[in-house]
């Protein structure tokens, strides 16, 4: 311990510093946390195997979310795909407007616009069409 009551920065646990930046807890709060000044907080955050060891976590995080993100994006995709041979002419056409949307196609409003006045048959013709060359 020091002068003040404070643990000496070399006897912080390097881990317990790190797991807490990781959380994104407030340096403030680390150092009232692990007992030691900010300074001292300031310096173990400043050592190369410190900065490293936040690098390499936070890339591993962020890999991770990648990883997840990807295959949500592949199981979504397969609702469309599954969602786009529906019956139900609505849910095929919401399924071609979210597919087309996110394309960046603006045809998504247009083709909404030009079915609500057709009759069924028009309409499950058109949302065929719009199926056929989504899967193209």
């Amino acid at each position: 311990m020091g002068k003040s009551g404070q643990q000496r920065s070399d006897a912080v646990p390097r881990e317990r510093v790190i797991a807490l930046r990781l959380l994104r807890v407030p340096s403030p709060q680390i150092a009232r946390e692990l007992d030691i000044t900010a300074s001292s907080l300031s310096r173990i955050l400043a050592e190369p195997d410190v900065m490293e060891a936040i690098a390499a976590a936070e890339h591993e995080v962020l890999e991770d979310a990648k990883r997840g993100l990807a295959s949500l994006t592949r199981k979504a995709i397969r609702v469309l795909d599954a969602a786009l041979d529906s019956a139900d002419e609505r849910i095929a056409l919401d399924a071609a407007k979210a597919v087309t949307t996110k394309a960046g196609v603006d045809a998504a409003t247009k083709v909404d616009a030009t079915l609500r006045p057709l009759s069924e048959a028009k309409a499950e013709r058109v949302a065929a069409i719009v199926r056929a060359k989504e899967r193209a």
